[in-house]
């Protein structure tokens, strides 16, 4: 079923949609002055799914009102324009979901306002914000079994600015304060998520790129990774774009010595040498000095988790029972030999698991999980999720099957691409 009402005299266009496999785009336009605005939607929906989208124009100006929800497969995109200014938003769908937004355009700004919720298989939201000034991204979804919310504005003026939060599987993966610091100045952030049973992945990425940066590019020998006959494939890693540009960056790592440990029944002396025993092997893999030789761990009970604060924090912390723990990293949004400069990683462990780094019995392997976290703090991506590499769970970049503390021959590969 399909029904359209047009009311001309008002300047005002709604539209409600109900029918199987329905594909549509809808746009306006309006002048001002001998300037354009613009707004468009596009809707690729499943027979389940309902829509309302409501637009008023007048005085060179749009906005629209949108409300939708149903299961199956959707997608649904949204668009405004204004004299150079773009504000948009994509999402997609397999599985449940519900979104309302609100879009305008004018002749100083455009604006998208939308809040949304899904469940499923798959979900994956795109904002952006485009001004004469500058580039706002924010890209986030779950692959898997998962949920996510989100709330979110994307505006350009004068400038490009997007605000809002993101949760998925309980992760709270942006917020006001992390966007603030990513609108400052050339700073960029990648959330990675690894699920506790291996059934998909999660994930953010958000950027602001300031308009007429000019990257750099150098080059580096490539001799070849170590690898093992029972590594499994070379060829078995992603990269994530980003990388610790400075040469023997010699990282090092604040470990939160706090109630949260105790409360795992963890000896911080012993999680301290997990970490220390991961970062080596990493660093083993290399000829470049990833982490500091002396001093490369130290406790803390006050150090702040998951904050941009140039300090690379490991802390537990409860968080959603679907994520078994998560990186986030903070770049810099110029390129240095074909990568984002990497600032900042932070590793997240979830209290909602029983902990161990003894390597044995039932409970999850520290050692293990910091390895896999630390693969995202230094540029590599998940495995799992991906249909090209489900044979390839040798890989420590694949999802946790039990102890894993030696890189598998793709994880070897994809950190000396990154580090020759």
């Amino acid at each position: 079923m399909k029904k359209c009402l047009i009311a001309l005299a008002l300047a005002i266009f709604s539209c409600s949609l109900m029918t199987p496999a329905l594909s549509i785009s809808v746009g306006f336009s309006a002048e001002n002055g001998g300037k354009m605005v613009s707004s468009s939607s596009t809707y690729s929906l499943d027979r389940s799914t309902s829509l309302q989208e409501s637009a008023t124009l007048g005085d060179g100006k749009i906005s629209k009102d949108l409300t939708a929800s149903g299961s199956g497969n959707n997608r649904i995109s949204i668009s405004s324009n204004a004299n150079g200014k773009n504000a948009g938003t994509e999402i997609e769908s397999s599985g449940d979901f519900r979104t309302a937004a609100f879009s305008g355009a004018s002749n100083e700004d455009v604006l998208i306002s939308q809040g949304t919720a899904m469940s499923g298989s798959y979900g994956g939201i795109t904002y952006h914000a485009d001004s004469p000034e500058n580039r706002m991204v924010i890209s986030t979804g779950f692959e898997g079994e998962g949920d996510l919310a989100a709330g979110v504005t994307a505006a350009a003026g004068e400038n490009a600015v997007i605000s809002g939060n993101v949760n998925a599987l309980g992760v709270e993966m942006l917020d006001d304060e992390s966007m603030q610091i990513i609108g400052s100045g050339d700073i960029s952030m990648s959330v990675d998520g690894l699920s506790n049973d291996g059934s998909g992945s999660f994930g953010l990425g958000a950027a602001n790129t300031r308009k007429g940066t000019v990257s750099s590019d150098t080059s580096a020998l490539l001799t070849g990774p170590a690898t093992t006959a029972t590594g499994g494939r070379s060829s078995a890693n992603t990269l994530l774009g980003y990388r610790w540009n400075t040469k023997d960056p010699q990282l090092k790592w604040a470990l939160k010595n706090d109630a949260y440990i105790t409360g795992e029944g963890l000896s911080a002396s012993n999680v301290k040498s997990a970490i220390e025993a991961a970062s080596n092997t990493w660093d083993a893999g290399t000829n470049q000095n990833l982490f500091a030789d002396t001093n490369l761990v130290t406790l803390s009970p006050t150090v702040k988790a998951d904050t941009y604060d140039s300090k690379n924090t490991v802390a537990w912390k409860p968080f959603g029972a679907g994520a078994l723990a998560y990186a986030r990293t903070w770049y810099r949004g110029t390129k240095v030999g074909g990568y984002y400069s990497a600032a900042e990683s932070d590793i997240n462990m979830n209290t909602a698991y029983s902990w161990s780094t003894t390597g044995s019995g039932s409970k999850i392997d520290v050692q293990s999980v910091v390895l896999h976290e630390m693969g995202h703090s230094i540029g590599l991506g998940d495995l799992y999720g991906k249909a090209q590499f489900a044979s390839d769970k040798r890989q420590v970049m694949h999802y946790y099957t039990g102890v894993k503390r030696t890189l598998g021959n793709g994880d070897a590969t994809g950190v000396w691409t990154l580090y020759k």
